[in-house]
Parts: structure tokens; C-alpha cells; sequence
């Protein structure tokens, strides 16, 4: 017993030690000190506390504000969140432009968490004061869509952002599992506060109650969320001269080409008949039970639920792998959800299947926004784009126009069951238990139909550090071409080139599957460093070659017979279809750019040049007037560079390629500054 309390106060000492260590300086091969998690997490508290009490705020059936309080009926309240959703549909392209497009001292996502947060604490705040009491039925509904249309605006803003922010603070998967894991614990104390509370301050149905909590939780959270937006920094495996532009239709259609992306979105759309799951505790012990300190202290039991589920999630997820963690949470919801049906009149047992179902379902507070970090690792892999707010908010706005039609599924249920805005009846076991049984039925289904899309997922550990080998390659010949690179992310890269290639030689000609998958690893690294010298790449950059030669007037002049030739082109084998299919890609892209070209930048016309976007950024900004003047002229350098980067899309494309050859030509360079270095 002594040598396991000595152990435990080692193992105490050594961790207080790595604190006081790392609490300003990250630990080796890591980005983030432990004072910048310990910012991100608590100040994610804050955020919590306003997203959480704005989350009450829903146009379904379970909302006990607008439903229960405020009286809107389901069917209703349905149809106003199908118009809200429409008004959002507008904004969700705006959303992914401004994240991808933002360029600030601050980063993509901390401008938002900065702004947003008091308007949508305002709104919230202001829908629970309402004076509703006054108003007609058709005055309650038109007030309260008005306001959370408003609220749809901001909200996401402000919740994308701070879920956007984990995923550029550091390029590590493992290091940003471990910081989800850490800052989900932390910033889980909001609802773990609120939900206990809220019934103690007086009945979950009446309005008085929330215009008591409102302005009290939202305040404390627009000043704790200060931490998380003075005291992290974004952190992008790109070159240093990444400037992120790009438009929505252009964005979204490279999003499209992400399998990835398809299947974690696709499997959030197919939850939809689980909807109803979320109002099960609340009827069934709320209503049911009729005893607002025992539900409050249910409450409080029922949210530790998420604390196992929080920490065993990094270490399985690194263990076992993020998709089997997946399949393995949402199989063991399914079986919870399958005994619920079994025992849900049995307030004991139907209790600790919710606790073990939210247990299970916790897991994905960490694997989800890991996958949703590699999935955009992968975008920026195949495309050379970091597309974090166009892949979050694409997957919002085919999700809300999805959701016109599958939104209406649990109402039209619940309708059928006799239940409008007539709340009080559920306080009636005959009336509410088939009501309860109908919508455990239906969360089965969702959660199955949610599942089988992971089982396509295939994006390993492996492949993804593999990924990341690649991108690193990538940055370090566009930093040296641009004279920034770090003799520390030199010696990295160059390093696990070398160790590339020293696998690749010790597992030629095993077959065993450690050894296929440490040789198809290094294969990765040494085809993207070799790229240039296959006769693939060697006929594009050829055609790259002539397309440069004959410039922006060259590409003005379109020849319709490139177009006719390549449709002429067989196509009886495979490798004749694909090229056929590149050459009329190319003749079309060709096409198109001539004729926006002539649109946009007749003969004569100014062509904006990269030299005009660097002379607006060199500008000077010691006053105010020089700033404006600096944020104007950068503005339109970079529209003006836009519009020629979309019309002149091949000759760019081919002007690109042909930097990337001669930067990837000095690599015997880069090889002898490494070994001066080394010396």
C-alpha cells in the first residue's frame, strides 16, 4: 500500500512539474503550451455558457421556451424553423467565405469569437424578455421568428469559430485529440451548471425562469470567453505566404470531391428520426416524476455521464483508431437504445440506459472534431487548399436544406400522437408512454441509418500522418523559394525524407503487413518528393511550359479545334477514357477562361499582378487614416487579383506548377544546407 501512495505522489509530483515546464513552452515535437490549453478550455466555458442557454432557444417540439412557455405548437414551430433555416441558407456561403477568406493579425476563427458573442447573448436575452403575455398567437409566432432569424446569424458564427479554432492550433492529430479531450472536460461545466440550475430557479415552463437565467449565464460567459480569444494563436501547416482567397461556388467544388466529407455529414443527415431522443428525459422524469429538485439533481448525475466517455476518448481513439472508436460508440448507443424500448415505464432502468447511451455518445465530443481535422488535412492533401469554414459550412447548408423536408418527420409523429402545444397532458402516463415508445423507436433508426456511412470511412492513422509527411515536403520548397524557411522545419522534413527512404530499402520484398504499410508510408514521402521526374508529370508541365510562353494574350485567343480533338480522342481502354476526360477538362477550362478573359480584361485593360497585393501590404499603418487607407487598398488589390486568379484559372494553374518544379529542382541544395547544418 506505501509503494502505491509513493508511486501516486511521484506520479502527482512529475505531473506538477510538466505543468510549472510547459505551462508557457510547448513539450518537444508539440505546438501548444499548457497556459494556451488551460485559455482555450476555460474561455471555451464561457462560450458554453452562451451556447447553451441560446441552445434552449429551438424551433421543435422539446423547446419548453418557445413550446411550452411561449405556446407555439409543433407542427408550427416546424414550419417557422423550415423558413429560419431557408434565411440561413443565405448566410451559411457567407459563413464559410469570411472563415476561409479572413486575413488578420488575429487569425481565421478569434475575430469571430470576439465579435459575435455579445450580439448573441443580446438576442437570446432579448427573446425571453419579449413581452409575450400581451400578445396575440400570431404576434408570439412573428416576434419570435424575427428574433431567432436574427439569432441564426450570429449563433453560428460563434460556435463554428470556437470549434474551428482547435483545428489550426496545432498540425498534430494526437496533440489536438488531447486538447479536445482536455478543454471538452472543461468547458462542460457550463451545461453542467445550467441544466441543474435552471430547474431551481422555477418550472422549466415558465418564462419567468429564463428571464432570470439569460442575462445572469450570458454575461459570465461573454467575459470568461475573453481567455480563449487573447490567449491562443492559430496554427497552419501551410507556406508563410498562404493567402487564402477563395470563392464560394469554387470552395464548395472542391469540398465535393472529399469522400470524407460526405460521409461524416451524410451520417449527421440520416440522424434525423433520432431527433426526438433529446426530449425523452425531459418527459419522461420532468414530466413524469413531477419533482423539480429530484429532476434538478438528475440532472446533475446524468451530465457526469459525458466525463468517462471525455477521457477514455484520446486514449481509445489513439489505441484502437478514430473509426473504430466510431462504429464502436454507436453500435454500444444502439443497444442502449434497443433495452430503453424494453424497460422505458421503469423510471430506474430507462434512467441508467440514458446515462449509459450518453455515456457511449460522449466519445464523440473527441474522435468527431479529430476526423473533421484530418478530413480538412486531406482537402488541403489533394487540393493545396485549407478549407476549414468552407467543409464545416457546406455540411451546414446541405444539412438545413435536408432538414426542410426531414424536420418534419418527429412533429408529423408527435401530431399523430395527439401532441400540439397541449404540454400539461404529458404530465399523463397513458397519454405520454406511447409518445415516449414512438420516440425511442425512431432514435434506433436514426442511429443505425447514422452509422453505416462510417463503415466506408478508410482515412487510417497511417495515411494521415503520411498526409502530413506530404504537406510538410510541400511547405518546405514554397518557404525556401519565398526565402522563409526555418533551419528547424529543414532538418524535420529532410530527415524524415532520409527515414523514407531507409524504410523503404529495410521492408523491400517483405510481405507481412507491418512491413507493407511501413513501405506503402514511405512510398507516399518519396513519390511527392520525386513527383516531377515521372512522364506524367514531365507532359504537364510541358503543356504548362507553352501556356506560360504564350501568356495572358495567348490565352485570350481559344482554338476550338484543342476542343474537338480531345472529344475525338479514343476511348476503348481505361487509361484512353481518362485521358480523354483530362484533355476535354483542359480544352473546356480553356474555353471558358478565354471568354472570361475578353469579358473582364479587354485588350488594353489594366492586369493586376501578386507585385500589386505585396505593395498593398507594405503600405504603412502608424495612424488611423494610413490603416484605412491600407485596408482599402489591400481590399481591392486582392478583389482585383481574384477576378484575373478565376479568369485566368489554367494559365495560373500552369504558371503555379512550373514554381513548384523549380522549387522542388533544389532539393540537392536544401540536402547540402542539411548536412552544413548537421555538421
Amino acid at each position: 500500500m506505501k509503494e502505491k501512495l509513493a508511486r501516486f505522489a511521484a506520479l502527482c509530483k512529475e505531473k506538477a512539474c510538466n505543468l510549472r515546464r510547459y505551462w508557457k513552452t510547448p513539450p518537444e515535437k508539440k505546438y501548444v503550451s499548457y497556459r494556451e490549453i488551460a485559455a482555450y478550455s476555460v474561455g471555451g466555458a464561457g462560450v458554453y455558457f452562451i451556447v447553451t442557454m441560446v441552445g434552449l432557444i429551438v424551433l421543435n417540439a422539446g423547446s419548453m421556451i418557445v413550446g411550452a412557455s411561449i405556446g407555439i405548437t409543433a407542427l408550427d414551430l416546424q414550419t417557422m424553423n423550415v423558413a429560419a433555416t431557408l434565411v440561413g441558407l443565405v448566410f451559411a456561403p457567407m459563413r464559410a467565405m469570411l472563415f476561409d477568406n479572413t486575413r488578420s493579425s488575429m487569425g481565421k476563427f478569434r475575430p469571430y469569437l470576439l465579435s459575435m458573442g455579445l450580439p448573441t447573448a443580446f438576442l437570446g436575452t432579448l427573446l425571453v424578455y419579449l413581452p409575450y403575455e400581451s400578445m396575440s398567437y400570431r404576434d408570439k409566432a412573428i416576434s419570435v421568428f424575427v428574433v431567432y432569424t436574427l439569432l441564426q446569424i450570429f449563433s453560428p458564427f460563434y460556435s463554428a469559430a470556437y470549434a474551428g479554432l482547435v483545428q489550426v492550433m496545432s498540425p498534430n492529430s494526437s496533440e489536438r485529440a488531447w486538447i479536445i479531450e482536455v478543454s471538452s472536460i472543461i468547458y462542460s461545466a457550463a451545461p453542467t451548471i445550467i441544466n441543474p440550475v435552471l430547474p431551481l430557479i422555477g418550472p422549466l415552463d415558465d418564462l419567468r425562469t429564463y428571464r432570470i437565467a439569460f442575462p445572469v449565464f450570458c454575461l459570465l460567459g461573454v467575459a470568461v470567453s475573453m481567455l480563449c480569444v487573447f490567449g491562443t494563436r492559430e496554427r497552419i501547416i501551410v507556406p508563410k505566404r498562404y493567402v487564402p482567397r477563395v470563392g464560394f461556388w469554387e470552395g464548395f467544388k472542391k469540398v465535393s470531391h472529399n469522400k470524407y466529407f460526405w460521409i461524416i455529414n451524410l451520417s449527421t443527415w440520416l440522424n434525423f428520426l433520432a431527433g426526438g431522443y433529446g426530449y425523452l428525459f425531459q418527459w419522461i422524469f420532468y414530466y413524469g416524476m413531477n419533482n423539480a429538485g429530484l429532476y434538478s439533481l438528475m440532472v446533475v448525475i446524468r451530465g457526469e455521464a459525458a466525463t468517462p466517455g471525455m477521457l477514455l476518448g484520446a486514449p481509445l481513439a489513439n489505441k484502437l483508431g478514430k473509426r473504430r472508436i466510431c462504429l464502436l460508440s454507436m453500435a454500444a448507443q444502439v443497444v442502449c437504445l434497443v433495452l430503453m424500448l424494453v424497460c422505458y415505464k421503469s423510471y430506474i432502468l430507462v434512467f441508467i440506459m440514458i446515462y449509459l447511451k450518453d455515456m457511449f455518445s460522449a466519445l464523440s465530443i473527441i474522435y468527431l472534431p479529430a476526423m473533421k481535422a484530418d478530413v480538412m488535412e486531406y482537402q488541403q492533401y489533394k487540393t493545396g487548399d485549407r478549407l476549414e469554414g468552407f467543409i464545416e459550412q457546406s455540411g451546414v447548408l446541405l444539412g438545413n436544406a435536408i432538414a426542410l423536408v426531414t424536420g418534419y418527420a418527429i412533429p408529423l409523429i408527435l401530431q399523430r400522437y395527439g401532441l400540439t402545444n397541449n404540454y400539461e397532458d404529458l404530465f399523463n402516463a397513458e397519454f405520454r408512454n406511447p409518445i415516449v415508445y414512438a420516440m425511442i423507436a425512431a432514435a434506433i433508426a436514426g442511429t443505425v441509418l447514422s452509422l453505416l456511412p462510417f463503415l466506408f470511412y478508410d482515412l487510417s492513422e497511417e495515411k494521415r500522418q503520411n498526409m502530413i509527411r506530404v504537406l510538410k515536403i510541400r511547405a518546405l520548397f514554397t518557404d525556401d523559394r519565398n526565402g522563409e524557411l526555418s533551419d528547424e522545419a529543414l532538418c524535420d522534413t529532410v530527415e524524415e525524407v532520409y527515414a523514407a527512404y531507409a524504410a523503404q530499402k529495410e521492408t523491400a520484398g517483405k510481405t507481412d503487413k507491418a512491413s507493407a504499410a511501413k513501405r506503402e508510408a514511405a512510398q507516399m514521402t518519396i513519390a511527392e518528393l520525386e513527383k516531377f521526374s515521372t512522364d506524367e508529370m514531365r507532359e504537364r508541365v510541358a503543356r504548362a511550359q507553352r501556356l506560360v510562353e504564350a501568356g495572358l494574350a495567348g490565352l485570350r485567343q481559344f482554338d476550338r479545334r484543342l476542343l474537338t480533338d480531345a472529344c475525338a480522342m479514343p476511348r476503348d481502354t481505361k487509361e484512353q477514357r481518362r485521358a480523354r476526360k483530362t484533355a476535354v477538362l483542359e480544352a473546356r477550362a480553356l474555353q471558358k477562361s478565354a471568354a472570361l478573359l475578353q469579358k473582364r480584361f479587354p485588350e488594353g485593360a489594366v492586369v493586376p499582378t501578386e507585385a500589386d497585393v505585396e505593395k498593398a501590404y507594405a503600405l504603412p499603418e502608424t495612424t488611423r487614416a494610413e490603416r484605412r487607407a491600407k485596408r482599402r487598398a489591400r481590399s481591392a488589390a486582392e478583389r482585383a487579383m481574384h477576378r484575373l486568379t478565376v479568369a485566368a484559372a489554367p494559365y495560373m494553374a500552369a504558371k503555379k506548377l512550373l514554381e513548384e518544379r523549380d522549387a522542388y529542382s533544389r532539393w540537392p541544395e536544401l540536402e547540402a544546407r542539411y548536412r552544413q547544418l548537421k555538421a
